[in-house]
């Protein structure tokens, strides 16, 4: 069973365009390498920079001079500064009055007298720095974005690093790395490896003289650059206030399956302690700044989550020359969706025979941006739906939206997941009535968990598929990944049905990245990786290279 990219965007909420393979991304990628002394420069760095310039080459990828991608536009910039200066003395006054803090992403007078004045790079060209720069002379101080200009800094490999350095270490490493250089991406080499660090938490290690070196850069580090990490904002959602009560009956044996099962999964150390942005040693407080910015003013990062999908209705799966004669008025035959009155029905072929099904509506309980995941609060559950292909948010109705209360990074791919769930216990329901993937979720809907590791290959129960081994490795909060979330598990209903696979859930692999998994409740995944706790841990361990 497929549905073609348009669809899954509808389904999503996805507006933008959306390259999905390594070689699209590198085709539209910009590039730009930093002004460098030569003779400051280590020799195997400078090798290194080569080969990756040839292997963005060889993509084509376009390399653009420096000197090319500055512009001048000193009206514009004098104007956001005498904004930032007011903004900062009026929200100073407002939160005065109200006796709270002031917004993070306001700039104060230090940063923005701090922002150097002069020729900028162009918004969406990327940069690549090599070696040590001095505060004030970074890249980052010659963007004309300070979210929209993608940086990478070659540097050598850190004295505390190596291959034997557990997942903690190198979180702790690249966090240090992106604040004293102000990037997003570190290539760390030595003169036998290298590491690609970003904020995915992830550290994957490989050989310089690998054969597959530029496989390496088309796999890995374009679809980094081209699809970077890009936090969920309140303006993507419809946000409805005073809509979820926490504390009604309804929610309990989901909020009550999300709060204990924390204390199962602190025991497995599967979600290390979050990073408070006030922690991280930025050199000046622009640098800081434009670290809320990046995080669009949330108060840190948490890695990982916790949620569970509610159950909802299943649809119908309806033969397809009786759909095209119901709904004649609203079909498209040379379409794979058409709507009616705003709800998405899709047009499917599943064993050689085509149907029509309304995509679900769906709603799942998770924690807000920057909880500790394995600690949690009642008032950090937020609600969040899908329904004829909008974003929707349910606020609690005794919180307070402020600077700490945010969606999670990873909202889409759990919406994805969510909405793929759905399909799938309909599309079984219709062929296999009374199979176990659907009756649990039309009685107790499903948990949906992530976690920066991967599972020792054949752990899992039988009746559970492996998925996204092959993907390319993009940010959770890429659009990227969600499309690939629903896409991928979407494909497994065909060998679902012809195995007559007594289905169970999923694992959605994302390479150096971590896993999304699908399970009957959070306890019940909890309970059996406490023990078997061996199967997984974080790090890149048990991740298969394709």
């Amino acid at each position: 069973m497929l549905i073609n990219q348009e669809a899954i965007k509808t389904i999503l909420d996805i507006e933008e365009k959306v390259h999905t393979t390594p070689s699209e991304m590198a085709d539209k990628l910009n590039i730009t390498f930093f002004p460098y002394d030569k003779n400051k420069i280590k020799p195997e760095l400078l090798v290194f920079a080569r080969k990756i310039e040839q292997a963005l080459l060889k993509y084509k990828a376009n390399i653009v001079p420096f000197e090319e991608t500055l512009e001048s536009n000193y009206l514009f910039l004098f104007r956001n500064i005498l904004k930032g200066f007011l903004s900062y003395f009026f929200y100073h006054i407002i939160a005065f009055i109200k006796n709270e803090k002031i917004d993070p992403l306001i700039p104060n007078p230090k940063a923005l007298f701090s922002i150097k004045i002069g020729k900028k790079i162009k918004k969406g060209i990327a940069i690549i720095a090599i070696g040590e720069n001095k505060s004030r002379n970074l890249p980052i101080d010659y963007t004309s974005s300070f979210v929209k200009n993608q940086i990478i800094t070659i540097i050598e490999m850190p004295n505390e690093i190596n291959s034997d350095s557990d997942f903690h270490a190198h979180f702790d490493t690249a966090l240090k790395l992106f604040t004293k250089h102000m990037t997003h991406i570190v290539l760390a080499v030595s003169k036998t490896k290298w590491i690609l660090y970003n904020m995915n938490a992830s550290h994957p290690i490989y050989e310089i003289d690998d054969k597959d070196f530029d496989l390496h850069i088309l796999n890995g580090l374009i679809p980094k650059i081209y699809a970077p990490i890009k936090p969920p904002k309140f303006s993507d959602f419809i946000i409805r206030n005073d809509k979820f009560n926490p504390n009604n009956s309804e929610y309990k044996i989901y909020i009550d399956d999300i709060i204990s099962s924390g204390y199962i999964f602190e025991k497995t150390k599967l979600y290390p302690p979050g990073k408070n942005i006030e922690e991280l040693p930025f050199k000046n407080d622009l640098y800081k700044w434009i670290g809320h910015l990046f995080l669009d003013g949330r108060n840190g990062m948490s890695y990982g989550f916790l949620a569970r999908q509610i159950p909802s209705e299943l649809s119908s799966l309806i033969p397809f020359e009786q759909a095209k004669e119901k709904y004649r008025d609203y079909f498209q035959e040379d379409n794979s969706y058409f709507m009616i009155n705003k709800e998405i029905y899709l047009i499917v072929e599943i064993l050689n025979e085509k149907y029509c099904l309304k995509v679900p509506d769906i709603w799942v309980l998770t924690q807000r941006s920057g909880a500790k995941k394995t600690e949690i609060k009642i008032n950090d559950i937020i609600k969040i739906g899908l329904v004829n292909g909008n974003m929707i948010m349910d606020i609690p109705i005794v919180t307070k939206i402020n600077t700490n209360y945010k969606p999670s990074f990873d909202t889409r791919v759990i919406l994805s997941h969510a909405v793929g769930n759905a399909i799938i216990a309909s599309v079984l329901n219709h062929f296999n009535p009374g199979n176990s993937f659907s009756e649990n979720f039309k009685k107790n809907g499903i948990a949906i968990a992530h976690w920066h590791g991967y599972f020792k290959d054949k752990a899992l129960p039988d009746g559970f598929v492996v998925y996204g081994e092959e993907n390319p490795h993009v940010p959770c909060s890429a659009p990227q990944s969600a499309i690939y979330a629903l896409r991928d598990k979407i494909k497994n209903i065909e060998d679902i049905l012809k195995n007559n696979l007594n289905y169970l859930g999923d694992v959605h692999v994302e390479p150096n990245h971590g896993i999304n998994i699908n399970f009957s409740t959070l306890n019940n995944l909890g309970s059996f990786i406490e023990n078997n706790p061996e199967i997984t841990v974080l790090g890149n361990k048990y991740l298969k290279y394709k």
